[in-house]
């Protein structure tokens, strides 16, 4: 799994830098898609990832963009 930054991350409170570090952390072990769906969900449940970041799938890649505060 590759993880790709496009564009710089707005560090608004320690918690957005935590989750944005925690959630590479975890997609890393994804060996493939299935796995990394499971992954996403688990995380998105535990970290409230929906709070800082808004993310999907493309047909290749999963996607996540920082919420606009």
């Amino acid at each position: 799994m590759n993880v790709i930054f496009e564009h710089p991350t707005i560090i608004f409170d320690e918690k957005t830098a935590e989750v944005i570090i925690e959630f590479v952390n975890h997609i890393l072990y994804a060996d493939s898609e299935a796995t990394l769906r499971q992954i996403v969900a688990d995380f998105a449940d535990k970290y409230d990832l929906d709070r800082y970041f808004v993310y999907g799938y493309g047909k290749h890649h999963l996607w996540v963009a920082q919420r606009k505060i």
